[in-house]
């Protein structure tokens, strides 16, 4: 498999979606899909209507297998919002293509599973992040700035 680097460049980053239940379709699909810097082009999941549901509404390639989205995809990155207990074979597998991953909360089920997502790509170390959706929306980056510039009583 290839490993894929993201440039500086006028390319869109090219980024799959691991996992299409309810944070992974309603709000990284949905995110990565509407973004004028982004390309989703591909998304993994075991259910086929939800997969032929996302080929309409994104274009995008789908994959029953996330492991054939990482070899036929050609992605810059990966979204993992699979079930916990994946995240550590998903986010070793990525990493092994040379993918930078953003992993949906928890990381792990494991202190163990963590470390070995946070060690398993040397010497090749992806820009990963592990996320709460809710920081980025922007009701809550509004009500975040509203906190914070409240000067205490």
């Amino acid at each position: 498999m290839k490993v894929s680097m993201i440039r500086r460049s006028s390319r869109k980053p090219r980024i799959g979606v691991a996992g299409l239940g309810r944070t992974g379709w309603q709000f990284h699909c949905k995110t990565i899909g509407g973004h004028q810097d982004w390309q989703l082009v591909a998304v993994a999941d075991p259910a086929e209507e939800r997969c032929k549901e996302a080929e309409q509404v994104h274009g995008c390639k789908s994959f029953r297998c996330f492991e054939e989205m990482l070899k036929q995809a050609d992605l810059d990155a990966v979204t993992i919002a699979t079930p916990t207990h994946l995240h550590r074979q998903h986010a070793l597998a990525a990493i092994r293509c040379g993918l930078h991953l953003m992993l949906e909360k928890p990381m792990a089920p494991s202190l163990a599973d963590a470390r070995a997502i946070r060690t398993g790509g040397e010497p090749f170390v992806p820009a990963e992040q592990t996320l709460e959706v809710m920081r980025i929306m922007e009701w809550c980056r509004k009500e975040s700035r509203r906190i914070t510039q409240t000067p205490l009583a």
